[in-house]
C-alpha cells in the first residue's frame, strides 16, 4: 500500500517540524535536499522544489518498497509534491543523482 498520494505541481513554502494537515518545503540546492531531513506528521503535504541549475527527480522508499517517484525530470524552480499518509521513515533520492539523499520522518 502507498504511504503517500502524489499531487500537482506546487510553489515553495517554509521548511521545518509541522503538524497535520500543514505544508512544508524541502528545496533541492546545491546538489542537496535543503532541509536533508525533516519531521512531519500524517497528512502533511510535503513540497520538493529545485533550485538547481540542473535538472533532478525524487524517490521516496519506506523500508524496501518505493511509495512515490517524482517525473523523471524537475526542472529548475518547478516542484512536485507529496502527502505523507503512514507513519516511519521515508529515504529520500534523487533519481538522476544518487549521492543527492535525505529522509522524511512520518510521525503519527
Amino acid at each position: 500500500m502507498r504511504a503517500f498520494v502524489i499531487l500537482s505541481m506546487l510553489g515553495a513554502l517554509a521548511p521545518g517540524v509541522v503538524t497535520a494537515a500543514e505544508t512544508v518545503a524541502v528545496e533541492i540546492a546545491g546538489f542537496a535536499f535543503d532541509p536533508p531531513s525533516v519531521t512531519v506528521k500524517q497528512g502533511t503535504r510535503v513540497v520538493f522544489v529545485n533550485r538547481d541549475q540542473v535538472p533532478h527527480s525524487v524517490v521516496g522508499r519506506l523500508g524496501d518498497q518505493e511509495i512515490f517517484r517524482s517525473p523523471e525530470q524537475i526542472d529548475t524552480d518547478e516542484s512536485f509534491s507529496v502527502i505523507a499518509k503512514a507513519s516511519g521513515e521515508v529515504a529520500l533520492v534523487c533519481g538522476l543523482h544518487s549521492r543527492i539523499t535525505g529522509k522524511i520522518d512520518v510521525a503519527d
